[in-house]
């Protein structure tokens, strides 16, 4: 690869290094801010919120005492509490803690009563638990859930070859096979046409506004060509986008199966 091509993907790598990181540090803050507050309602008193490790970058301490800072290794983060021998609440400063009155230390982390810590340190997981269930619940308000329902949807003009399909058919069966999701109609018409090579007419049992109905239908995927490979045996054929297959082989073909079965044959 020429330090060109490196050149044009510089862009698409800094963008995607930068929503990585964004999106862990939104990850990191939510768990961390989980242990935070939850801390503080149980009376624990938090020295330092880090977002990041490190030497700090910047930071800030509120009107609480706590120190907000900002560090250089975006890969994690910590709040250290009142009494913590680390970063990760696993062993108490012995010596800071001999050095408290009874207030101090009943605000430190080692002194808090076992429920007191046991919710601050499950806070984290939970706040990114039920960060994703936020998450989760915006996508499917904004853009909606995807349904498996075997309903047809928009259908594209296909002039006088046009499906007698509608849009919001709900097909029961297809051949006499039933259906039960989208996906399986077009396996049912793909195992009807291996079934029978070269049908070209299907009998679909649908419902349509409330009403039980059976029509006879083309097959769902026409053996045309929808695209080419650049430089591939097709392309140099001379097929072109577009092109309706009619024959391989000498065989008839009335699906796309048709075509793909001949195909693999050879």
């Amino acid at each position: 690869m020429d330090a060109f091509a490196l050149l044009t993907m510089l862009p698409g790598l800094i963008a995607t290094i930068a929503s990585f990181l964004v999106v862990l540090g939104v990850v990191v803050f939510v768990h961390e801010y989980g242990h935070y507050i939850v801390g503080r309602w149980c009376g624990i008193h938090s020295e330092v919120f880090s977002i990041g490790f490190g030497k700090e970058l910047f930071g800030w301490t509120d009107a609480r005492g706590t120190r907000w800072r900002i560090a250089p290794l975006p890969l994690g983060g910590y709040v250290k509490f009142l009494g913590d021998g680390d970063a990760a609440s696993s062993r108490a400063d012995t010596a800071q803690l001999e050095g408290m009155d009874a207030s101090d230390r009943a605000r430190s982390f080692p002194g808090a009563a076992l429920w007191r810590r046991a919710l601050t340190v499950a806070a984290g997981p939970f706040f990114n638990f039920f960060l994703s269930i936020v998450i989760y619940a915006g996508i499917a308000m904004g853009l909606g859930i995807g349904s498996e329902r075997p309903v047809i949807g928009p259908l594209e003009p296909r002039g006088a070859e046009a499906l007698p399909l509608q849009e919001g058919d709900l097909i029961r069966a297809v051949q006499g096979r039933e259906v039960d999701s989208f996906g399986a109609i077009l396996r049912a018409f793909q195992d009807a046409s291996d079934a029978e090579p070269g049908l070209g007419a299907f009998r679909v049992d649908l419902e349509r506004d409330g009403r039980e109905m059976t029509l006879m239908t083309g097959p769902l995927v026409l053996p045309e060509v929808g695209g080419l490979a650049p430089g591939g045996p097709a392309e140099k054929a001379g097929l072109v986008v577009g092109d309706r297959i009619l024959e391989a082989n000498g065989v008839r073909l009335a699906s796309f199966t048709d075509l793909q079965r001949i195909v693999e044959a050879s």
